[in-house]
């Protein structure tokens, strides 16, 4: 858990999630990434989804739980340009944004069998405070 920091480009944590042996695609490697009340910018979002796909890309067998990515509180990834961005084409990877809505998706599983659930928002679009932030 990274939050609540002044992380705006942390170019580190793509080596980190990249890592054979602890990163996001390790048979006991990391499955959560809380990222949430930080500076992270628009293209370290990017730069994030482009490694996860990498390592869905050359893993044989994504981990059965999808990675759970937690962005929110991030005033560049606020309405729809982080939307946007997790919206995107990122080869293979599939990505849900049903996370945090109560919609049937959880930690450990994804309706949608996407490989990474990415929870946005912020608590100026809602105008109330978040039950799980």
């Amino acid at each position: 858990k990274f939050f609540p920091n002044r992380l705006r480009q942390p170019a580190e944590l793509v080596r980190f999630l990249e890592d054979r042996v602890c990163g996001a695609g390790a048979r006991l490697g990391l499955r959560e990434l809380h990222l949430s009340h930080n500076l992270v910018r628009a293209a370290c979002l990017e730069e994030i989804l482009w490694a996860l796909s990498r390592i869905a890309a050359r893993s044989d067998r994504w981990p059965k739980r999808p990675f759970w990515l937690r962005c929110e509180e991030n005033h560049d990834l606020a309405g729809e340009e982080g939307r946007r961005i997790a919206q995107g084409s990122y080869g293979a990877l599939r990505i849900c944004l049903d996370g945090n809505q109560r919609k049937g998706c959880t930690v450990i599983a994804c309706r949608h069998n996407a490989h990474v659930h990415v929870v946005l928002g912020s608590k100026v679009e809602t105008g109330r405070k978040r039950e799980d932030a």
